[in-house]
């Protein structure tokens, strides 16, 4: 995870998130925490890295994000998919606590 500020949106949090699913399983959910918090409740967005999974912000707040993370089909065998996420302090979404 990397921290870092800009100009236009606040406080910029960037990072990685591994889901590991169990064989047959087709959905998860990962949280992501921020510490320190950040001061507004981010505008986050997250794109499949590795893996086939359909992803949806369920819940963002200035000190985390929750992902739900839903397969495509289920698989006889255990698997993984890797999400890279960005959060924004004054994103298009981000809004005061």
């Amino acid at each position: 995870m990397e921290r870092s500020a800009t100009l236009e949106h606040g406080e910029q949090i960037t990072g990685f998130l591994r889901g590991e699913f169990a064989p047959n399983q087709t959905k998860l959910s990962l949280f992501a925490g921020f510490c320190p918090p950040l001061t507004h409740i981010p505008s986050v967005e997250c794109l499949v890295v590795e893996g086939d999974a359909q992803l949806e912000v369920t819940q963002a707040l200035p000190h985390g994000f929750s992902i739900s993370v839903k397969k495509r089909q289920r698989v006889p065998f255990g698997d993984s998919v890797l999400l890279h996420f960005t959060a924004l302090e004054f994103g298009e979404k981000g809004r005061d606590v």
